[in-house]
């Protein structure tokens, strides 16, 4: 009999371990990425509010909707604003979230026109 001197890592084994540490690696980017999100973040002008909905004219010419509800915090020139005294060409971002397939502005700051 022969003793062969048993490693903790065998040839044979090596497949499964780089397995292993690619499924880690692959883990660890999805969460990282999910610790990362925040939201969605849009920056334009405003074309129109209504209600509690808000249109904004992006930077990339698309026209997005937001609900605005009491929860949202809402700034106009740097000061603590509220939803009615936005108007119609304000420029700023809004960070939103999505629910049931809407988006909810969770955050608006904007400048008003010069």
């Amino acid at each position: 009999m022969s003793m062969q001197h048993q490693g903790v890592f065998s040839m044979k084994s090596a497949p499964r371990v780089g397995l292993v540490v690619l499924l880690l690696v692959v883990a660890s980017t999805f969460v990282a990425r999910a610790e990362q999100y925040k939201g969605d973040k849009y920056r334009g002008h405003i074309e129109s509010t209504m209600a509690n909905r808000l249109v904004l004219l992006t930077d990339a010419d698309e026209l997005v909707e937001f609900i605005v509800d009491d929860d949202a915090t809402i700034t106009r020139n740097a000061r603590p604003s509220s939803f009615d005294e936005l108007e119609q060409g304000d420029y700023g971002f809004i960070k939103a979230t999505r629910s049931n397939g809407r988006l909810l502005a969770v955050r608006i700051s904007v400048t008003a026109p010069e």
